[in-house]
């Protein structure tokens, strides 16, 4: 597991930590302007029982944590306890020093702006670097595995909760003000999270984080060519895949048709309407995804990243490889939810509806 961790992401992680810790005891702690989920609790509690977020931070962080260890990746769990432990150092530290905006309690547009500006940053460097800076983060997403809620809902949700209780003592405009900075900071975090960062010739893992190479897969480009997301092409036909006892001499002449002999069968994977008839065994109602471009033979892991999150969300596939690229079938019952799953996850879903 610790093979697979890497100095740069660590280095966000510690960049973003201490800059969501920065922005939450100089502007949120002391302007009234609170968050929602974790962050916001935090502050909840340091208003009503003076308990540092330091410490509440640290204790609610590690029980999402907890929550998440049976959902979440291993490597993600890893990165996202050194960004709850480091930002929990950090704001320990900074209690320590005087505030330097006391004049922002009486501008609470002011800190809404510049606290979604520090939470925003921070959080999205922690997330491009494939950790969750917090534990709503690691939360939402452990729900969203665990019940398939769309994951934007639960972090709606549990921001709208908290904000609902900071009510018990921030006044109903500042929790206005506080709802803008929640939109802000999360227009930022995915903004920062979709930033393109310079490529270096070294293997795909070096050039992206975590959570790029895992959530924004991309293909090799050209020398001067910008890099863009991975294409996923969608074809709405009907598929077959069968066993035969030869292969009809003219099959392989049709698009979109793939044949494999073996010692102990004879397969093909073609359109319905293309079926020969000497068929042993046919499995009918697939229907075919291909990775767009050529893929270069050096790139590791582009098919194992989709079919696991295919899998992960209850899809199953099969899958052919051929020189240039990657082909998939699924049932056509899941084609549709395939499709989301993908784009959701950031590749470039393109629909093919042209049929040879």
């Amino acid at each position: 597991m610790l093979s697979h961790i890497r100095l740069r992401p660590c280095v966000f992680l510690l960049i973003g930590s201490t800059v969501l810790a920065f922005g939450l005891y100089q502007v949120h702690s002391l302007s009234g302007v609170t968050e929602g989920g974790v962050l916001g609790l935090t502050l909840l509690l340091n208003h009503w029982l003076r308990l540092s977020p330091a410490i509440s931070g640290f204790l609610l962080n590690a029980a999402c944590y907890l929550l998440g260890f049976k959902t979440l990746g291993r490597e993600f769990m890893v990165y996202s306890i050194l960004s709850g432990v480091h930002f929990s150092v950090a704001y320990a530290l900074f209690e320590r020093f005087p505030p330097l905006w006391p004049w922002l309690s009486e501008k609470p547009l002011a800190a809404a702006v510049l606290g979604a500006l520090f939470v925003g940053v921070g959080a999205g460097l922690c997330v491009r670097a494939g950790g969750a800076p917090g534990g709503d983060d690691a939360l939402a997403m452990s729900l969203h595995k665990l019940t398939g809620i769309p994951i934007e809902r639960l972090y709606l949700a549990s921001d709208l909760i908290v904000l609902l209780l900071s009510l018990s003592y921030i006044p109903l405009r500042r929790i206005a003000y506080s709802l803008l900075t929640v939109i802000l900071s999360g227009q930022l975090i995915g903004l920062i999270q979709r930033l393109r960062c310079p490529r270096k010739k070294q293997e795909m893992d070096d050039c992206f984080t975590a959570a790029e190479s895992e959530n924004f897969p991309c293909r090799r480009a050209a020398a001067g060519e910008r890099r863009i997301k991975m294409e996923i092409e969608c074809f709405p036909f009907a598929f077959s895949i069968c066993k035969v006892e030869a292969f009809p001499a003219d099959i392989l002449d049709k698009p979109f048709c793939f044949a494999a002999s073996a010692q102990e069968e004879r397969s093909l994977v073609c359109q319905t309407r293309y079926l020969p008839e000497n068929l042993l065994a046919r499995e009918d109602g697939w229907r075919m995804l291909r990775i767009g471009g050529t893929l270069d033979f050096s790139l590791i892991g582009v098919l194992a990243k989709i079919t696991a999150l295919l899998a992960e969300n209850g899809i199953g596939i099969f899958a052919v490889s051929t020189y240039n690229t990657d082909y998939l079938w699924t049932k056509a019952e899941n084609f549709e939810k395939a499709q989301a799953v993908l784009a959701a996850a950031g590749y470039a879903v393109l629909q093919r509806e042209e049929n040879p």
